[in-house]
């Protein structure tokens, strides 16, 4: 399962990401979800009933 997430310069590590997507029951702060434009905790649950439907 990959998921790609394009870190925003200097807000955050790239280790942050990959540390909170090992993590399916993160909240994701306000700031974070601005500065990437997109739901990260939305597309981790896309990818997760992706995964669910194959397996």
């Amino acid at each position: 399962m990959k998921v790609k997430i394009t870190p925003v310069e200097g807000l955050y590590s790239a280790e942050f990401y990959a540390n909170l997507l090992k993590d399916y029951r993160f909240t994701v702060p306000y700031e974070v979800r601005e500065s990437m434009k997109l739901e990260v905790s939305m597309l981790v649950e896309v990818v997760l009933e992706k995964a669910q439907k194959k397996g």
